[in-house]
Parts: C-alpha cells; sequence; structure tokens
C-alpha cells in the first residue's frame, strides 16, 4: 500500500513541474512509460477537415504529428518520466501504402530525425534517443530511398551522450516477439547454463537493464499489437481515453497519472470510513446503470453501437 499522504490531489495538480520531478524522484516511480498514440489519423480530419483523399491531408498529417509528438514529450520528461517508449512507426505502417508512405512518413522522418530543431529538442531537454524494433523493414516504407536506417543511427549516436531521460522510438514492432528472442535466450543458456530471468531478458533485448513499465497510455481503438516486448513484466497500470492520444495527453490528465501512480496502490484502500465506502457504491452502482446499455466499438474508428 503506498504510504499515507496528506498530498491532496488539487493541491498535487497545482505544483510545477520542478516539485513533481522531485517526487517522482523520491518514490522512484514511475520510472518507465509506455505511450501507443492512436487515433491521429481522425484527429487531422476533425482539424482541418480534409478527406485523406486529398493530397493535403498527408503533409498536414505530417506537420499535426511532429508538433503534438514533441508537446507529448515535453510533458512526459518535464514531469520526472526517465524512460519513454513510443511506437513511432508501428507494424501497420506495412499495411499503409500510396501517399502515406511516399509524403507522411519522410516528413516525419526529415524533421524528427534530421532535423536542427528536433536536435536541439534532445540536447537541451537531455534525451538520449534509442531504437528497438526491426529496422531492417524500415526498407519497405522507404519509398523515396532516404536510407532511414542510417539517418536513425546517426540520431542513436548523437544523442547517446544525454543522460537526463531515454527515449525509445519503436519500428514496426509489435508485441509478439520475434525470431531474435529465443535465439538471444539459446546464446545466454550457453554462456551462462540457465535461463535468463525477465530482467535480463530486457537487457539482451534493448541493450541495457531498462525498468520494466509503470504505465502504459492507450487511446481510440486500444490497439495493443504495437505494445514493445517484454516490457509489461510487473502488471504496469493502463489508462485509456477513447479520443485520440495526442488531444488525450494534457498536462493536466498526465499529472492525473501520476498522482495515481505515486500516491493510490488500490482506489480502495484510499476509502477509510463507512460513509466514504458506502458513497463510493452507490456511485459504483450509478456508474454501472447508467452504462448498462453503453457498448463502444474499437475498430478503425471508436463510436458507440
Amino acid at each position: 500500500m503506498s504510504e499515507k499522504t496528506d498530498m491532496d490531489r488539487e493541491k498535487f495538480l497545482a505544483l510545477t513541474p520542478g516539485e513533481i520531478t522531485g517526487l517522482v524522484d523520491r518514490h522512484q516511480k514511475p520510472r518507465t512509460g509506455v505511450f501507443v498514440p492512436d487515433g491521429t489519423r481522425h484527429l487531422v480530419m476533425c482539424r482541418t477537415h480534409l478527406s485523406p483523399e486529398a493530397d493535403e491531408f498527408y503533409p498536414a498529417y505530417a506537420r499535426l504529428f511532429t508538433g503534438a509528438l514533441k508537446e507529448c514529450l515535453t510533458i512526459f520528461f518535464d514531469h520526472g518520466l526517465k524512460y519513454l517508449f513510443f511506437p513511432l512507426f508501428g507494424p501497420s505502417l506495412l499495411e499503409r501504402k500510396g501517399r502515406f508512405q511516399t509524403i507522411t512518413i519522410p516528413a516525419v522522418y526529415r524533421e524528427v530525425f534530421q532535423g536542427e530543431e528536433w536536435l536541439s529538442f534532445f540536447q537541451e531537454k537531455g534525451i538520449r534517443v534509442k531504437a528497438y524494433g526491426d529496422l531492417s523493414k524500415l526498407d519497405l516504407i522507404d519509398a523515396l530511398h532516404l536510407d532511414m536506417k542510417e539517418g536513425v543511427r546517426q540520431l542513436v549516436e548523437k544523442t547517446a551522450h544525454h543522460d537526463r531521460h531515454t527515449l525509445l522510438f519503436g519500428f514496426l514492432s509489435d508485441n509478439t516477439p520475434g525470431f531474435e528472442i529465443p535465439q538471444q535466450i539459446i546464446d545466454f543458456f550457453q554462456v551462462h547454463h540457465r535461463v535468463p530471468t525477465q530482467e535480463e531478458m530486457l537487457t539482451l533485448y534493448y541493450g541495457e537493464p531498462i525498468p520494466p513499465a509503470d504505465f502504459i497510455i492507450l487511446s481510440h481503438k486500444l490497439s495493443l499489437r504495437p505494445l514493445p516486448p517484454l516490457i509489461s513484466l510487473h502488471q504496469p497500470r493502463i489508462y485509456y481515453s477513447p479520443i485520440p492520444a495526442f488531444m488525450a495527453l494534457t498536462t493536466r490528465n498526465f499529472r492525473r497519472i501520476l498522482y495515481d501512480i505515486i500516491f493510490i496502490d488500490s482506489p480502495l484502500a484510499a476509502i477509510d470510513s463507512p460513509e466514504l465506502w458506502q458513497n463510493y457504491l452507490d456511485e459504483l452502482d450509478k456508474f454501472y446503470r447508467c452504462h448498462k446499455d453503453t457498448i463502444i466499438g474499437l475498430t478503425d474508428e471508436t463510436r458507440l453501437i
């Protein structure tokens, strides 16, 4: 159970980023997070009123994506998070053809991996960039032959000395371990004559002992496919919003998540009187009855059915 605290949630939400970072450091949680952006295509349509049939849609997508990405990274790292997994180019990109691969992906790649503004951002925040997944598959979506693998490698090298935060960009990776993981286990066994522990598997796969995820933020159609392999070893807390991730992740919402992680081990544990317990059950019953006919479809677009 979390330690008793007189830190009211509204008081916590009003703290400065530095004060919250201090609490995160003192409690040593959260250290690692996973942010799975989803719903960006629909958000672009809502913000621009452009259809995916229009050529203008694809550069607009890239502009919104990179701008929102930087805002989200600022929120995460300004509040003391050490490691963030971000599936940048998910496995579904192999299924998206045409202008998405010839316009959007190259525009995002050029800005994030080759742009001076982004390099300055990584330097200012002390962000070390690492890559995971199958970078060899980048050739399959590199329609303009930009040699994206080399660009990723160069950014990883340029930021290798940064030591305040680590951003792990995922490339065409899903939550199903590939052939390399069994081979890593075999190689480890041949050297140590035992199977690796879960923590050792993290080191084998990601190249360093990254702490398991404390939280996963999902949104929109609740896609689990892009989750990074092995990182969810210790039952991380899962937070979900039905709206696109880049719209859902605000400073206030992330602070609400941090308060929940730091101070609330169990919501029920915070109910310390019979009166509060009865009120909780009444509200829960009211919520259940209110939503007994609510069904949400989580496919290409989130909708009530």
